[in-house]
């Protein structure tokens, strides 16, 4: 390899080095330096395969299809806010991958590794060489030549084009007369012979490098553990303790189900993946070819390597907010706090995770968020049972509390501020209308008697209820007391109290005129970005369905439209979008697409609920920026349906014979239809705005797109943005 390669990645890591991570107010990875050349040379490879003549011979014609289909596939992946570029993680992966191929400069040449955001315990390559790992594989890791050997196996993929493979040879076999059983059955058949293909040969460029061979067992165990947790630390009553706010022992279970991983040396017909178990025996005989002696499991840095690991494990908190696994959340800072106990960061995850919870849960929705128990192995078992059993109102005053300590820890940040605005505007509206309904009563005081003497006949209902429902009861008086301790605080008690008028006020007049003043303060009433816009052709007709360059070029018109249609409406509008970023670009604009993509995506899941942004701060900044809370999703296809002959049409000709070449016209011509979907979402609360979907039976003429667009534009204009 020459030294003009190896060295940008050298730098890359040395100049990490350097940099302390601030892990007690730790913020997201973001992408650094410039855009990388691969994706100008995936531009460069699909507009080939654009003007590429398709030739007569099939698996030729079936490669060409594939190359296509992946470059689009590739450009997107690289593309959506998800991967990240010149970060940490990714240089640090690179540098393994330079050590594997330092005696293969041609193959090192082909991989560009990059990471990305994911909570799955995953990696995987694409034919152009794109090799991606996910911030859960990181998080996982066990030590350096684990990973190694995670690379060199995705490495081996891309060497003998396993991808182009697959796809040729799914493209080939014919599913007549097999039912999806049989079709899906052959299909994880090819792959799994890959994946042991892969081992294989991961194995010989994993041998030839300074690696012990530990770690390709350490990579199979963390395969085996990959649906569990990173950590296994108990989650202690104490944790959630506050004066006056103590859980019953009742809702931590003495018994949990033990630890156990995925590994079946017998069956795997349900799996596109072989099971560990013919892993294992593949790849031991294997491992004895090689002396344990002279090898280490960290060539680069130990201490690179932890540092590495703890950014990932610190982004799994923020993934698994963004993916709405609260628990899981709550789980995983609450086990990080045990060697950072005072990380604003880790505090805050507690808070948002608890805030989430409690938004569910006042909706009737909490089971969308929460694991089923039996799915639940280890210590993690002990926060689902405590979350599954919490009633409503002390799910809720137990979030409030956290976030109202948040708030008081740290006076200048902006997003306890709004958590506990959120909260106690929860709890208002979902279980108290008055502060009085919260005794000011030391909760000790009314222990020492009879403790229903001390319930409202409501109260006394509940209790009963309790009682007559199987598993923990709980304590009656613990949402009663719950708040006595910051009701102490006068501030606390005026905040309460406001937030109590203001809940009225809207109640009187119907909105809240605070909130709609500063809205229009600010022009956010008048202008709405609509973010990465998409437009895609297809057409059932033809051998490869989507019509790749067609739905590029229409894409592009389609923004157009927007702005003509917008310009009409005297709407104000913005298109963001990445389809222009080329290889060298700064990062900059990226970045900004991926936090604002990544919101949209995690708002949608939210199923407009109003949570707000787990990157809070850099979200207002965004805000800011383009003057707006109001950003939308628009997505539009175009389908040619395959002619299908209409039997009811021809018999129904046949009678009425004069309108039988009709008929039989109609019988056979194709069909084409329009659908679209559109949804607004106000980035920094997570509200959806408005929302609107549509699938029509016409043909996607110019004129007809600028219709819809009006239609939908007007009625973002006057149903919501002028409300």
């Amino acid at each position: 390899m020459s030294a003009a390669f190896v060295i940008p990645f050298a730098a890359g890591i040395f100049a990490s080095a350097q940099k302390t991570t601030d892990f007690n107010d730790y913020h997201t990875l973001k992408s650094t330096g410039v855009m990388p050349a691969v994706i100008d040379k995936i531009r460069t490879q699909r507009e080939e395969s654009d003007r590429k003549t398709t030739q007569k011979d099939q698996d030729a014609r079936l490669e060409d299809n594939y190359r296509q289909a992946s470059a689009y596939f590739v450009e997107n992946l690289l593309l959506n806010g998800q991967v990240i570029f010149g970060d940490d993680i990714t240089a640090y992966c690179n540098s393994i991958v330079d050590e594997l191929l330092k005696h293969d400069p041609h193959l090192r040449s082909r991989i560009h590794v990059f990471h990305i955001r994911s909570s799955a315990v995953n990696a995987f390559a694409t034919g152009e060489g794109v090799i991606c790992v996910t911030t859960g594989m990181i998080a996982k890791l066990s030590s350096e030549a684990a990973l190694a050997y995670v690379l060199a196996h995705e490495i081996a993929h891309v060497q003998e084009k396993h991808s182009l493979q697959e796809a040729v040879e799914s493209a080939k076999r014919s599913t007549r007369g097999k039912n999806e059983e049989q079709i899906e059955l052959e299909s994880s058949m090819y792959s799994k012979d890959q994946e042991l293909e892969a081992d294989r040969i991961g194995w010989d460029i994993f041998k030839r490098s300074s690696y012990a061979t530990e770690g390709v067992e350490e990579m199979l165990n963390i395969l085996k553990y990959s649906e569990t947790p990173v950590y296994e630390t108990k989650m202690e009553r104490s944790f959630f303790s506050y004066p006056g706010f103590l859980l019953p022992e009742d809702y931590f279970p003495t018994s949990i189900p033990k630890l156990a991983g995925e590994e079946d040396y017998e069956s795997d017909e349900k799996s596109t993946h072989p099971n560990l178990g013919r892993r294992r025996e593949q790849l031991t005989p294997l491992l004895k070819e090689r002396s344990s002696g002279g090898y280490e499991s960290y060539v680069l840095s130990k201490e690179r390597f932890d540092e590495i690991v703890k950014i990932a494990r610190y982004e799994l908190c923020i993934q698994y907010l963004k993916d709405q696994e609260y628990a899981r959340a709550l789980y995983h800072a609450h086990a990080l706090m045990a060697e950072n106990p005072d990380s604003y960061f880790l505090e805050k995850t507690v808070t948002q995770a608890l805030l989430g919870l409690t938004v569910y849960a006042n909706s009737g929705r909490l089971s969308k968020t929460l694991p089923d128990e039996d799915d639940i192995q280890g210590e993690e078992y002990r926060t689902a049972f405590m979350l599954n059993n919490l009633e409503k109102n002390e799910l809720n005053l137990l979030a409030l509390h956290n976030a109202w300590n948040l708030y008081k820890s740290y006076p200048g940040k902006e997003h306890p501020r709004l958590m506990k605005d959120v909260l106690l505007e929860q709890l208002l509206k979902n279980h108290a209308g008055k502060s009085n309904v919260y005794s000011r009563t030391p909760k000790d005081t009314a222990m020492a008697g009879d403790q229903t003497q001390f319930l409202s006949d409501a109260e006394k209902r509940y209790v009963t209820r309790k009682e007559k429902r199987k598993g923990p009861k709980g304590d009656p008086l613990l949402a009663k007391y719950a708040l006595v301790e910051l009701f102490a605080d006068e501030d606390f008690s005026s905040q309460f109290r406001q937030m109590e008028r203001k809940i009225q006020t809207a109640k009187t007049e119907g909105v809240d005129r605070e909130e709609l003043a500063r809205i229009r303060r600010h022009g956010h009433d008048e202008k709405v970005v609509i973010v990465d816009p998409f437009y895609m052709l297809i057409d059932e007709r033809k051998e490869v369905m989507v019509r790749y360059r067609a739905s590029k070029e229409r894409e592009q018109k389609f923004e157009q439209y927007i702005g003509s249609v917008s310009k009409k409406l005297d709407l104000k509008t913005e298109v963001i979008d990445v389809s222009g970023v080329s290889s060298g670009d700064p990062v900059d604009f990226y970045n900004d697409f991926a936090i604002i993509q990544q919101r949209l995506d995690e708002a949608e899941v939210n199923r407009g609920m109003s949570i707000p942004a787990t990157d809070y701060d850099e979200v207002v900044g965004l805000q800011r920026e383009y003057r707006t809370s109001y950003f939308a999703k628009l997505r539009m296809l175009s389908i040619t349906e395959k002619p299908k002959a209409r039997v009811g049409a021809i018999i129904y000709g046949l009678i009425l014979w004069p309108m039988l070449p009709g008929a039989i016209y109609n019988s056979v011509r194709p069909r084409h239809y329009l659908a679209y979907e559109v949804a607004v979402f106000d980035i920094v609360n997570g509200n959806k705005c408005s929302s609107r979907e549509d699938t029509q039976r016409k043909n996607s003429s110019e004129d007809y797109i600028k219709s819809v667009l009006y239609d939908v534009l007007y009625s973002i204009k006057h149903t919501h943005l002028q409300k």
